[in-house]
């Protein structure tokens, strides 16, 4: 094996070693609350679909998927019974749940490599009204990636059972997108979801 056989072998190689750990740490995640196996897995499937109906470039793309597998990463420190509790929550309750979008980009952007994945945890919960958290930004302040992540993220929660509501019908959540295209949602963003939901149906399964 020549040099350059052996430097992509080591590339592959990495590239798997990425992947798992990834993956690893989405499953942590996702398992500390009942409701939310498989979420990060489910959010990255929708996320990458929406990216290449967008054209994203291949580093938007990795960008995209490690983000994607990582966005709840500021949860991980979180008390389980506030992540599994059943109804609504309280104001302080809520606020708690909201820090995971700053914890997730402080612990991702304390590496330098992955500063811009962190951007993009930061902002998946602004809202393109501006109504969202943690700064309220709007439109095209928000990150375009944060903008995909988030649509892609809300999609999964709508369709998912959560304890404080039940899940909706791949219909119904569609209707949902449509109606905050443009206020909770970028349109963009909602055009390629619908567009992919329509076309290939069985991405949820």
């Amino acid at each position: 094996m020549d040099n350059k056989e052996e430097l992509e072998k080591d590339a592959q190689e990495l590239s798997e070693i990425h992947e798992q750990v990834l993956a690893a740490w989405a499953k942590t995640i996702d398992d500390k609350s009942d409701y939310t196996k498989g979420h990060s897995n489910k959010v990255k499937r929708y996320a990458e679909a929406i990216g290449k109906r967008l054209y994203l470039s291949v580093t938007e793309m990795k960008v995209l998927t490690a983000a994607s597998m990582l966005h709840d990463i500021g949860k991980y420190n979180m008390d389980n019974e506030l992540l599994n509790k059943k109804g609504g929550l309280t104001a302080e309750e809520y606020e708690t749940i909201k820090t995971h979008t700053t914890k997730g980009a402080e612990i991702i952007s304390a590496m330098p490599l992955l500063k811009e994945i962190g951007r993009v945890i930061r902002y998946h919960h602004e809202r393109y009204d501006g109504e969202g958290y943690p700064e309220g930004l709007k439109e095209e302040d928000i990150p375009y990636l944060a903008r995909i992540l988030g649509v892609a993220e809300a999609f999964d929660a709508m369709i998912s059972d959560r304890p404080y509501k039940p899940k909706m019908s791949i219909s119904e959540a569609i209707l949902e997108l449509e109606a905050n295209s443009g206020t909770q949602f970028d349109p963009e963003a909602v055009d390629a979801i619908v567009h992919i939901l329509k076309a290939t149906p069985d991405i949820v399964n």
